[in-house]
């Protein structure tokens, strides 16, 4: 019975990650539709759409873990729990990568955010 709650949970965060993931994929494709359209009032807006971008693709990284656990009626974790990983991650791989092409974060942004989710996934399954 143990090993089965155990592979159960395994597979939770499995698919966890993978709604995290598609959320915020969706998010930061929005977010670029919102920056193609609006890049050409100026450098001013375009500068605020940069800073903005990896809040927005780390917000739909923790939506996508509360949408999943809404959707399956899990409960635990909280908005502010979930939402400082991935905009964290996602802030750590725009500053790396930002440097050798600003069109490239939406790599680092996936990766980090990813990375992080499956940190915070397997900080908070040990408890």
């Amino acid at each position: 019975m143990y090993l089965k709650k155990i592979h159960r949970s395994i597979w939770e965060s499995i698919l966890r990650i993978l709604a995290s993931v598609f959320v915020g994929g969706l998010f930061y494709f929005l977010w670029l539709v919102c920056f193609l359209l609006l890049a050409f009032q100026g450098n001013v807006l375009k500068g605020i759409l940069w800073v903005v971008s990896p809040i927005v693709t780390g917000f739909g990284f923790a939506l996508g873990i509360l949408i999943f656990n809404r959707v399956l009626h899990i409960a635990g974790d909280k908005f502010l729990q979930v939402i400082i990983w991935p905009v964290i991650g996602c802030i750590v791989g725009a500053l790396i990568i930002f440097w050798f092409g600003p069109m490239l974060i939406v790599f680092s942004m996936l990766l980090f955010g990813t990375l992080s989710i499956s940190i915070k996934e397997l900080v908070y399954r040990q408890e």
